[in-house]
């Protein structure tokens, strides 16, 4: 039996232990998630996130756990045997997660080509994990299989203790040299030795795996801590007759003392319980005989309210009591027999007086003879007859009421008598209510409360809120006149069948934010399909504005000023939605600053910007753009000075990941687009100032550039590789734009051009895909050409066309997702969105095969040529 004080210090050391394990599993999800990419079974950095997780998790907390689940006093009721089930599963499961931790390291080596077992941290590790499995197997074998001789068990005892402990401090060991390795390996901008705060916070996590590794081999190798003896317990149930442990008696007094405590405070609950309700008791009482005394008082004025009428109404028929005095009242019952019998002794019946009853309307009548007095002589005398109608009592009542009309002939009836109403008595709480209602009559605001009301946050929010939806709502226009026979339509067949391939939507522009700028960036939004971002550069008309602007536009509702607006104080040269951050807009900044904006922040300003420094961009940024998947995705920037960022979205103090993109050692690459192929988040393409395109890399045995693609003859202003999915895989394919009037088609299993569109009269400054058609994409030239090419149906001229009114520059061109509209952005501020027929947009179904066939067709075509080029020099 543990003794009291022994037993408090063990639940100390033990709850440390426990804090100190489940703290380093939050410190090592706090690493991969906050400093690495996360976490993904996808093969690349994020899969091997899980190695981390999974050791510190199951091979250094459950493997501890399973070491000291023999020593926790509570279990020692259990059996023997159930013990050594529960010690070999938790083995067991540490066992299984140190497994899946090899497989997901050797999956992310094998996937990124890097050799596999070449450094101490991993030949200590898999020895470890082999060592580990054979204590396991020996453990089952010798403890838990029953024909094992006990000899044996006692012989295999300290050495499977000893075994135990010493794999258990190995563990820890080993994870200390991964954590280092990894810190060395990916600390890369500032280093492991600057002390960068990843490298500070994984330091505390390696201290904390110590210190838990400490706790746990004390707790195993204390002898008071050690769990009794078969024959210890077996006596102690079986003292004093008691079903119970005997073990437990400590706990048990501690238990009976606390059961008192519970029962003294659940007394003193019930006694304030009664005292509060025989005071509410009490109190209704009270109000109730107030009530029952208010009533009986207005009881009482109303009789004698109505025996005063009475009277008046006898006077004015004539009929006068002589009495002086009303004889006190009496009940029927008292005095119906003897003036019965007073009758009928006297045998006539003399002059009567009315007598009133405590019951206003039971009338008794008392002769003279009944008050003491004298019978007057009897005599005739005419009697005149006088009808009065009855009295109409008017009555209110708090419900509704609907006066009775009476039909009456003016001339035949004398105007009747207007009884007014009886005032209706309030009752006390009545007259309470009415006395609030006029205590919160309406207060008048001075104008310093005015003022506090219209500059606090909630007001501010109403306000804009409920101005967005007055402005949609005002900006809708419906046509009245529509006339749903089809008449209509005849007459405007001819504009319809001109219109029916491109035609102007909607146009977008602001007097104070977009006029005089440059549209730099176009971007739908992926959860709400009707805004349009819009990010433009600065005006030089007006110098104490912001030089950056980004505008959201919406397309559902026909109101003319933005959604909402951005800026600050650096021009703004790309922009994007966030993937996976609905709420969240990204820009890149001529000055090299990443900035993120928030549309549930009442600034404009960003919520968040990268810093100015050597680490992260120090040159314009003139390509953005998130990748990745919901739980594991990242943003990518490239700069002019070929410097590719990796940034996590919740930080933006340092990339997470950054490259210098070089080709074969020489000077940087000066990048002006990218693009990512369809489902790839590795590999990507890239325009640059040279006129080449490059392809490139971010992880890998080949991270950075790895090929050149050379065809056009000025700076590429824009690139896009293929996105439409479909039955056919044309994800290698890719165009680009340039300042040499041109767009070409590329391949990336070919490094020259497979075709080129000179269509164009001036600079090309930017090219797209359809997001759905295999063959159609959109360019957009200096001298505002709006061309859609569908291959499958001719490359020589576009398939449609259309030229903005001015002729102005159009610098951006981007399809929304659905592939039915497409928004151009040009040199005076304007984004225009037109729709596209549904003739041109949406594919038939063979499309994919014709256009598998139409590749085949200019491959064929450039091979002629380059054969009939390569002839004419030999000539």
């Amino acid at each position: 039996m543990m003794a009291t004080e022994n037993r408090r210090e063990f639940l100390l050391v033990f709850s440390a232990a426990v804090f100190l394990g489940l703290l380093s599993i939050t410190f090592v999800l706090i690493w991969v998630l906050q400093y690495r990419e996360g976490l993904a079974w996808d093969g690349a950095l994020a899969e091997f996130n899980w190695h981390p997780v999974l050791i510190v998790t199951g091979f250094i907390f459950l493997h501890g756990i399973a070491i000291i689940v023999y020593r926790l006093p509570w279990t020692w009721q259990c059996s023997k045997l159930t013990m050594k089930f529960i010690h070999a599963g938790l083995h067991l499961v540490a066992f299984i997660c140190a497994v899946i931790a090899m497989v997901a390291v050797f999956d992310f080596h094998n996937g990124g080509k890097i050799p596999n077992m070449y450094s101490l941290h991993s030949w200590l590790g898999l020895t470890a994990l082999i060592l580990y499995c054979l204590q396991l197997v020996l453990g089952v074998g010798m403890f838990l299989i029953p024909i094992t001789p006990v000899t044996w068990r006692a012989a295999f005892m300290p050495l499977h203790v000893f075994g135990g402990l010493s794999l258990f401090g190995s563990v820890i060991a080993v994870a200390l040299m991964g954590i280092t390795e990894k810190l060395i390996f990916g600390l890369n901008n500032p280093k492991y030795k600057d002390l960068p705060p990843e490298a500070i916070f994984t330091n505390v996590l390696g201290l904390l795996l110590v210190v838990f590794g400490i706790l746990i081999l004390w707790i195993a190798t204390r002898p008071s801590w050690k769990r009794p003896s078969d024959q210890i317990l077996h006596t102690l149930h079986t003292n004093g007759g008691d079903p119970k442990p005997a073990l437990s008696c400590g706990i048990m007094s501690d238990k009976s003392e606390l059961k008192a405590e519970l029962e003294r405070k659940k007394q003193r609950l019930a006694q304030i319980r009664e005292e509060k309700k025989r005071k509410e008791e009490e109190r209704k009482k009270k109000e109730a005989d107030q009530l029952k005394d208010a009533a009986i008082q207005q009881e009482e004025s109303d009789l004698e309210k109505k025996r005063r009428d009475a009277e008046a109404l006898l006077q004015s028929m004539g009929i006068t009591s002589d009495v002086p005095v009303v004889p006190p009242p009496t009940s029927p019952t008292a005095n119906t027999p003897s003036e019965a019998g007073s009758q009928d002794s006297d045998g006539a019946a003399g002059p009567r007086t009315l007598h009133w009853d405590s019951d206003p309307s039971t009338l008794q009548l008392h002769s003279e003879s009944e008050l003491g007095r004298t019978t007057p002589k009897l005599g005739m005398a005419k009697v005149t007859q006088v009808d009065f109608p009855p009295r109409e009592t008017v009555s209110y009542t708090k419900e509704t009421q609907t006066p009775v009309m009476t039909q009456q002939k003016e001339e035949e009836e004398e105007e009747e008598e207007i009884v007014p109403p009886q005032p209706v008595v309030e009752t006390p709480i009545e007259k309470l209510d009415q006395k609030e209602e006029e205590e919160a009559a309406i207060h008048e605001l001075t104008e310093e409360e005015k003022l506090q009301i219209l500059h606090s946050e909630e007001f501010v929010n109403f306000f804009d809120h409920s101005t967005r939806i007055i402005e949609r709502a005002l900006s809708e226009h419906v046509d009245l006149f529509f006339d749903y026979s089809g008449r209509d339509l005849e007459e405007k067949e001819g504009e319809i069948q001109a219109g029916a391939k491109l035609s102007l939507n909607r146009q977008f522009m602001d007097e104070r934010w977009s006029k005089h700028r440059t549209v730099t960036c176009l971007d739908w939004s992926p959860q709400y399909p009707e805004l349009l971002l819009a990010s433009y550069n600065n005006n030089e008309d007006a110098p104490h504005e912001p030089d950056g602007v980004a505008l959201v536009w919406n397309m559902k509702y026909k109101k003319a000023t933005p959604e909402y607006v951005f800026h600050c104080q650096s021009a703004v040269m790309s922009a994007a939605f966030a993937k996976f951050h609905p709420n969240v807009v990204v820009g890149g900044t001529y000055s090299g600053q990443i900035v993120l904006w928030d549309n549930r922040s009442n600034k404009r300003t960003p919520v968040q910007r990268t810093p100015l420094s050597a680490a992260a961009h120090t040159h314009p940024v003139y390509c953005v753009n998130v990748v990745g998947t919901q739980n594991a995705h990242n943003l990518i920037s490239i700069s002019t000075d070929g410097k590719m960022c990796s940034w996590s979205l919740d930080m933006l103090s340092q990339p997470q990941d950054s490259m210098e993109l070089v080709f074969k050692q020489s000077k940087a690459v000066a990048v002006t687009s990218m693009s990512f192929p369809l489902g790839d988040v590795n590999n990507f393409v890239v325009g640059s100032e040279d006129g080449s395109v490059y392809m490139s890399c971010r992880h890998g045995s080949k991270a950075g550039i790895s090929e050149m693609f050379e065809g056009h003859h000025g700076p590429i202003t824009g690139i896009h590789c293929h996105t439409a999915a479909g039955p056919l895989d044309f994800s290698h394919l890719f165009v680009t734009s340039s300042f040499d009037w041109t767009v070409k088609l590329w391949s990336t299993k070919n490094n020259k051009p497979l075709y080129s569109f000179e269509d164009n009269s001036d600079y090309v400054y930017d090219v797209m895909w359809s997001p759905i058609h295999p063959a159609l994409f959109a360019c957009v030239d200096g001298v505002g050409h709006l061309d859609l090419w569908n291959l499958n149906n001719d490359t020589e001229v576009p398939t449609a066309s259309s030229t903005v009114q001015g002729n102005p520059a159009l610098n951006r061109v981007r399809w929304a997702p659905s592939g039915r509209e497409i928004a151009v952005g040009d040199s005076d501020g304007q984004v225009l969105v037109y729709d596209v027929g549904e003739q041109i947009a949406v594919p038939r179904n063979d499309e994919w095969t014709r256009f598998v066939h139409t590749l085949a067709e200019i491959n064929e075509n450039r091979d002629d040529a380059e054969e009939l080029a390569a002839q004419r020099l030999a000539a």
